[in-house]
């Protein structure tokens, strides 16, 4: 006689499995979001327009000859103020969160990056 394998036990009374869960459409998924996430989703999304719409306009400011009204910057320059910036602004972001090791590499990474970018 051979043994038969006992089946799985069953989830008890108070346990929930995935078919009792409701499974919301997208709108209703959407709609129930609270108006915390909506508000800082919001703010995150200017902050980031803000941030490259200023960058790319400073950077025809600076290049500009300063008959126009610019800073007579050449792109040279520029971009090594870019690496400047890109050195300095991670560390004072994150003074004291991460291995400063880490942010050294990580800006190096991108001030590469950036500076290497037409």
């Amino acid at each position: 006689m051979s043994q038969q394998p006992n089946p799985p036990p069953g989830p008890s009374s108070n346990e929930t499995t995935l078919a009792d869960v409701k499974q919301l459409g997208l709108w209703a998924s959407i709609a129930s979001l609270s108006y915390v996430f909506w508000v800082v989703g919001g703010m995150e999304m200017i902050e980031r327009l803000a941030f490259y719409g200023v960058r790319a306009v400073a950077t025809l400011y600076a290049t500009r000859p300063e008959s126009t009204g610019g800073l007579g910057v050449t792109m040279a320059t520029f971009g090594t103020l870019l690496l400047c910036w890109n050195l300095v602004h991670p560390r004072s972001a994150q003074y004291g969160r991460a291995r400063t090791k880490q942010i050294l590499i990580t800006s190096l990474l991108h001030a590469a990056g950036d500076h290497a970018a037409p």
